[in-house]
């Protein structure tokens, strides 16, 4: 066989390869997809999740279910992922604790959380907020900062799971507070909230959208605020950084798939998620709870995905100082 028979066999191939590719793209989806969200139900990326679940149900005249797989920092759902078929059937939708945190704090995973999920979209963005039980002793941050210098140790907040960004941004408060506030793991942020409300726990970081409620009904006090503005939707809370410079930590939710998954089914879920983010209902859901819908190419997540990965191990640098 010739080395030009053998090059026109195998641009046959990618060609028709590739023409596959493109018709399956055009034939999805042909039954229900499952979006799974690696935190129990309850909380501010759950909501996120059914938010868009409905929107892409409608969009595509199929089924788009929710499936909850909490545990792990996020890490069991996403490796669920990791490993499922690469058919666009199976996608995830992550934050940055399973997207970036867990890189530099859960070494031993057994998937690689870089490699082994290609980014389909940026979703959404929006703030941390730091929300406190209403009968602790403190009315603002600086009241809240003194109480734990004159109690260390004694308070405690709670976190989505060792790993997660959650704890990381908690760590981060310790390190630049110079207090000794305890961290307290649970399996999701929906876990939590009982226990604040108790006063178990004296505080926690959840997005924005999930306490704006109860902050604004007074179930919760609400000190600060993670990203580098306020919030147009909560614009009296201010933010950590007015307070400590370095301090812009904000939420965001990205899209993902398995590695293998074919670009042609990348781009149409891509462009579906960002039809959906345009979508007067779902600006208008998401907006009034404080979250910015986004809607990005893979590309652009890709981008500040490796952004934000250079971020956190800058953090994570600094809390083991």
């Amino acid at each position: 066989m010739t080395r030009r028979v053998l090059t026109l066999m195998v641009a046959g191939i990618v060609l028709t390869g590739g023409l596959f590719c493109q018709a399956e793209a055009q034939d999805y989806p042909s039954r229900r997809i499952e979006l799974i969200v690696p935190v129990a139900a309850g909380g501010g990326l759950d909501l996120h999740a059914r938010i868009l679940a409905d929107q892409l149900s409608s969009q595509l005249n199929q089924t788009v279910v929710v499936i909850n797989r909490p545990g792990a920092a996020g890490t069991l759902g996403a490796a669920h992922v990791a490993k499922a078929k690469p058919d666009g059937y199976t996608i995830l939708l992550q934050s940055v604790s399973s997207a970036v945190a867990v890189v530099y704090t859960m070494p031993n995973l057994s998937f690689d959380p870089i490699k082994d999920l290609a980014p389909v979209s940026l979703m959404a963005r929006f703030p941390l907020v730091m929300t406190a039980n209403k009968d602790l002793p403190a009315n603002n941050l600086a009241e809240f900062i003194e109480l734990l210098k004159k109690n260390p140790g004694k308070y405690s907040y709670g976190h989505s799971g060792v790993g997660s960004q959650l704890e990381l941004v908690g760590e981060f408060f310790r390190t630049q507070t110079g207090t000794d506030i305890v961290g307290i793991p649970y399996q999701g942020t929906g876990l939590i909230l009982p226990d604040l409300l108790a006063g178990r726990v004296a505080i926690m970081f959840n997005g924005l959208p999930a306490e704006i409620d109860r902050i604004k009904n007074g179930e919760v006090k609400a000190f600060a605020v993670t990203s580098a503005e306020r919030s147009s939707a909560a614009p009296e809370i201010p933010t950590l950084k007015e307070t400590f410079p370095e301090f812009d930590m904000p939420f965001w939710i990205g899209i993902y798939a398995p590695a293998a998954t074919p670009k042609p089914l990348v781009d149409k879920l891509s462009s579906e998620i960002a039809k959906a983010m345009r979508s007067e209902t779902v600006k208008k859901r998401l907006s009034d709870m404080g979250s910015e819908p986004i809607g990005s190419t893979p590309d652009e997540l890709n981008a500040y995905w490796q952004e934000q990965l250079k971020l956190y191990g800058n953090v994570v640098a600094a809390t083991k100082k």
